[in-house]
């Protein structure tokens, strides 16, 4: 995943990185140049592919939670670009996700046929929900 920044020129040549933060499950690189260009950032999450992302929905998206192929739930404070929650799934890859109207939970649903619950605030799985026959490929909340 790659951050770019709107005001900066894209660089007409591959970017070299260097390792900017690494924690557990994930790198940022940053562009081993004296100015500044695109992209800025690129993020390593997971070892398989990341299905689908998604900005907290307050004002400041201060979170980004990704699912990815091998079985996690990814939730990181996108100004700090640091790690603050994640939950694996019951067994397979992670295919969707929704963030509850306050951000204080995120619903998942992948290759084991359950929708999970988990609370942002405890950092935990606080439901699932079974009963489905097939893998799970979308899911959303509403305000109501």
């Amino acid at each position: 995943m790659y951050l770019y920044n709107e005001e900066l020129a894209c660089s007409p040549s591959p970017p070299s990185y260097q390792i900017f933060k690494q924690g557990d499950g994930y790198t940022v690189y940053t562009c081993k140049t004296k100015t500044s260009r695109n992209p800025v950032y690129r993020w390593s999450i997971s070892t398989g592919a990341i299905n689908q992302f998604a900005f907290s929905p307050n004002n400041d998206a201060k979170f980004l939670a990704t699912v990815s192929h091998d079985g996690f739930l990814r939730v990181f404070n996108y100004h700090t670009m640091d790690l603050v929650g994640f939950m694996k799934s019951y067994f397979g890859g992670l295919l969707c996700l929704a963030w509850s109207p306050d951000a204080r939970y995120i619903v998942t649903g992948g290759e084991d046929d359950l929708i999970t619950v988990y609370s942002v605030v405890e950092k935990r799985i606080v439901c699932r929900g079974q009963g489905h026959k097939s893998w799970i490929s979308q899911v959303s909340l509403s305000s109501g």
